[in-house]
């Protein structure tokens, strides 16, 4: 493969599963580079070894996929036994974003279940802590890491209220300092789904409502201007947002007409939704945006429940 230009040893590089990349740095120095460059790394195909998932008395569990021998995380995080009351929120590229109190003090905790290393405790703002049971707010948090940026993380946080989106927090690990930073997205907008609302106390995360994808957040919303959350044919004016973790681009993508996605993601590089019809006989659909200026959906494939 020596007379191969870069370019094409990339390519197929980015092909070759993760494991296997690992080894091949060991070749040569010249293959420890071409092996460790972002572009490969954030392309090759890694093998998920588990989940994290909640069971119904509300010990949260980690699903093993090898099928085999030990699982490779510890569901209880033996490693967190400093703080009490540990709740995991959310986890982004193999990364855990848990709630956990320490000498009386609430605090997020981003850490590696793998490594059983804590990457920062970060103090919870006074504006996250539960609120009076006379005012209801939901909190929205979600963790933003890209495996090709090992040492850099945000927590971002979107504080809303019956009046729609109160405020917008952001933890960088480059600045180390909350700030706060106002939604380009509009007053009227919601995040989550209307006919979706069921959370877990106070706090929600946007499991399968958000990810996280080259800086960008996508989140399954609603526009709700009040009485009228509908659009001239009747439907939900479901929407799908984005937004940057600096807080300089926003964006507002219309879902397809007539549908709702409870679950969105990304596959090949293009942004996909999915819906269940409960009044077709629970038929899944899956969609994808084909293109992102003008908002053209397709219908990629269907499936009706055995």
């Amino acid at each position: 493969m020596e007379g191969l230009p870069n370019d094409l040893l990339r390519e197929i590089l980015s092909r070759v599963p993760y494991r296997s990349l690992c080894r091949l740095k060991c070749v040569s120095p010249a293959w420890l580079v071409l092996c460790s460059d972002p572009a490969v790394r954030k392309r090759s195909p890694q093998t998920l070894s588990g989940f994290f998932g909640d069971s119904p008395d509300g010990i949260t569990r980690f699903i093993n996929m090898s099928g085999r021998g030990w699982p490779l995380v510890d569901p209880s995080l033996p490693f967190l036994r400093g703080f009490e009351n540990v709740r995991l929120l959310d986890c982004c590229g193999g990364i855990l974003l848990c709630h956990g109190m320490r000498a009386w003090r609430a605090e997020y905790i981003v850490c590696n279940p793998a490594t059983e290393e804590i990457w920062a405790a970060l103090p919870v703002p006074r504006s996250h802590h539960n609120p009076p049971e006379s005012y209801v707010r939901d909190h929205t948090i979600s963790l933003c890491f890209d495996p090709a940026v090992p040492s850099r993380f945000t927590v971002f946080v979107i504080i809303d209220n019956d009046h729609g989106i109160t405020a917008i927090e952001v933890y960088s690990s480059d600045a180390r300092e909350w700030a706060s930073m106002s939604s380009g997205w509009g007053h009227q907008t919601r995040i989550g789904s209307p006919s979706l609302q069921i959370f877990w106390d106070d706090w929600r995360s946007c499991e399968s409502g958000y990810f996280f994808l080259d800086g960008t957040l996508y989140f399954i919303a609603y526009y709700d201007s009040g009485y009228n959350i509908f659009d001239s044919e009747g439907s939900t004016m479901n929407l799908i947002v984005t937004g940057d973790t600096d807080g300089s681009t926003w964006r507002t993508i219309q879902q397809p007409p007539k549908v709702k996605f409870i679950f969105i993601g990304h596959s090949q590089g293009r942004l996909h939704g999915m819906q269940i019809d409960h009044d077709i006989g629970c038929r899944l659909s899956v969609w994808v945006l084909e293109n992102y200026a003008s908002g053209q959906w397709t219908l990629k494939h269907t499936a009706n429940e055995v």
